[in-house]
């Protein structure tokens, strides 16, 4: 089954929870400046962590049986942040595509591979962004070359504004491949520059063809995302299909610059992540989490803890 008729039939898919946060704060790990874990895979021990971070993931949905969407750990390798970084002239996009493609191979369970690529400037800062017509030019090198390594699906997050977004939702639509966009957003349903959800999510669904395979919020607590979902008319409601939550329930302006990790026990985050996931049908985790936190959200659909 693929990943669309996954999503067609409502489907229980399970993400990983944190691969950047997690590697950032390990003293073995350097993140090169430009490009952050991108370049992780070229030096043999970085590579072997980057794997066990993924393998501990790949291994929980296996357990539960749970089919799995995996993001290539690109959110920093735009053409232009490649080209002033250690690894430029490589392929750095594809090399990752490739790293993650061997991996699920070997893995032991049905997961697909969504090609990363994230905001151009700090993602919670929106007066950082670009408008369409520049963030269509700056994404476009990035989100053609996943296209072309054979991603199952295309995935842009931690998005605050609406026209850096649809700038990449123009580019994602023409490679043919599914897409997906991934947004941060505010209790009262807006994102970081102010814009409705809601009307964020018409205007993409009206303007860009073919369709989004679907939306999803990432990188922020549970009870944010449920309160913003609870502004959207049902319409809306229905095209948001995937969560990936916090653990740290403190806004993006006090959340940003910390230097430890603010967050919940694996307990607590899955009892908050179950209402949303009455709501979208992809969750798994962001920042703060770990493999116990999702092993915590696996369970939510696997041994009855909810009605989901």
């Amino acid at each position: 089954m693929s990943l669309l008729d996954l999503v067609a039939h409502r489907s229980r898919v399970l993400t990983e929870g944190s691969v950047y946060e997690l590697l950032r704060r390990n003293p073995r790990v350097r993140f090169d400046p430009s490009i952050a874990h991108a370049g992780l895979i070229y030096e043999p021990v970085t590579r072997g962590l980057l794997e066990e971070v993924h393998r501990r993931y790949l291994e929980i949905g296996r357990r539960h049986g749970l089919p799995m969407l995996l993001f290539t750990d690109t959110w920093r390798a735009s053409e232009e942040r490649v080209s002033r970084s250690q690894f430029r002239g490589r392929e750095v996009n594809a090399d990752n595509v490739a790293f993650m493609r061997e991996l699920a191979s070997a893995s032991g369970t049905t997961a697909f591979i969504a090609g990363m690529s994230g905001t151009r400037g700090d993602a919670y800062s929106p007066a950082e962004a670009p408008d369409r017509a520049e963030a269509a030019r700056i994404h476009a090198p990035q989100i053609e070359e996943l296209a072309r390594a054979g991603v199952d699906a295309l995935f842009a997050a931690t998005l605050p504004s609406l026209g850096e977004a649809l700038g990449i939702a123009d580019v994602m639509a023409r490679t043919g491949v599914p897409w997906m966009l991934s947004f941060v957003v505010r209790p009262d349903g807006t994102l970081l520059d102010g814009s409705r959800l809601a009307d964020a999510l018409h205007r993409l669904d009206d303007e860009i063809v073919p369709n989004a395979l679907g939306f999803s919020i990432n990188c922020v607590h549970p009870t944010v995302a449920l309160s913003a979902l609870q502004t959207l008319d049902p319409d809306s409601a229905g095209r948001v299909i995937a969560f990936q939550g916090n653990t740290s329930t403190l806004p993006p302006e006090e959340l940003d610059g910390h230097a430890e990790l603010q967050g919940e026990d694996p307990a607590t985050f899955a009892a908050s992540m179950s209402e949303v996931a009455l709501r979208v049908r992809i969750v798994g985790g962001c920042c703060g989490t770990d493999e116990r936190h999702v092993e915590a959200v696996a369970s939510l659909f696997t041994q009855g803890r909810t009605a989901i």
